[in-house]
């Protein structure tokens, strides 16, 4: 075999993980989210708050979490029951995993609150 040439399975290959990298590096650019994030000190029944939107969370969990959930987060002061269904799960490591939640049946006065979560 020539030393310099590649089969067409190995140039795909190279070509996806070239692909793959690219998109990494592009994601903070292209944004898919409706509503911004913010990291917040909350406390949450579940875990520790990541990031908070109008729209959902980021939360850090000792459990994988799975379907709809519910949750409460609190401020001194405040307290706010919410229900989330659960998009993704990345495990971290032994008992840690980091999940993306999407709020569900957010009303208006909900939104409103999660707003004077986010702004602390």
């Amino acid at each position: 075999m020539a030393t310099g040439w590649i089969n067409r399975a190995d140039a795909s290959r190279m070509i996806t993980r070239r692909i793959r990298n690219s998109a990494r590096r592009l994601r903070p650019i292209f944004e898919r989210r409706d509503s911004s994030r913010v990291k917040v000190s909350v406390g949450c029944d579940l875990g520790s708050v990541q990031d908070l939107s109008i729209g959902g969370m980021r939360i850090r969990t000792r459990r994988r979490l799975k379907g709809t959930v519910q949750l409460e987060l609190w401020t001194p002061g405040r307290r706010l029951k919410l229900q989330g269904e659960v998009r993704w799960t990345k495990r971290l490591g032994f008992r840690r995993y980091l999940n993306g939640l999407a709020f569900v049946n957010i009303t208006p006065e909900l939104a409103a609150q999660l707003t004077q979560f986010a702004a602390g």
